[in-house]
């Protein structure tokens, strides 16, 4: 990421016209696992085992990021991002940066919950932390998203949001598309 902590976290939270984005907060703990353990998070979150974890395992993985966020000097692991309403502060989804690849592109992943699902709040809020990323790690070659096929919604937002289709692959669950989105190189 090539950014340190203190300045990352200075940026936010970050706002669109309808929600607030800030980092993963030990008060957004417990609502979180209980949105990330429901059958729509793990249909299409391509499992990587959360299933056969306790809530307890989660909450400890979980509290150990926001601990990690407070003290750490460097960005180092995957950054947790809440988004929320702005007015209420009733909790929309989620945004995860993963660690740089070998390819310089941040993988991301996003979810919103079923309850807000259909209105543009992904759109919305998928657009404007690219706008963020592509001004906050310019260093890197942009976002990558990895999208199951059959998550139709999913593929409409990345397309509206600016990510192109890069290929497609066969993944544990079934086909998957890989998008991206370049950011602007500046010299």
């Amino acid at each position: 990421y090539k950014m340190r902590m203190k300045a990352f976290k200075n940026k936010f939270p970050i706002y669109t016209d309808r929600c607030k984005i800030q980092i993963l907060g030990s008060r957004d703990v417990d609502r979180y696992i209980l949105e990330i353990r429901k059958p729509y998070f793990l249909e299409y979150s391509d499992n990587h085992g959360i299933e056969k974890l306790t809530d307890f395992e989660v909450a400890r993985r979980l509290r150990s990021l926001v601990d990690y966020y407070s003290s750490s000097e460097k960005i180092q692991y995957e950054i947790r991002l809440v988004v929320k309403d702005k007015m209420s502060g009733e909790l929309f989804g989620g945004i995860t940066f993963l660690p740089v690849d070998a390819d310089g592109f941040i993988p991301i992943g996003y979810w919103v919950v079923p309850e807000h699902q259909g209105k543009g709040i992904a759109t919305e809020t998928l657009t404007r932390i690219a706008e963020f990323a592509e001004k906050a790690f310019k260093r890197n070659k942009g976002l990558r998203l990895i999208i199951q096929e059959r998550n139709e919604k999913s593929l409409k937002v990345a397309s509206k949001c600016g990510f192109e289709l890069e290929k497609v692959y066969r993944g544990k669950t079934g086909r998957n598309q890989v998008w991206v989105r370049k950011f602007s190189q500046r010299i």
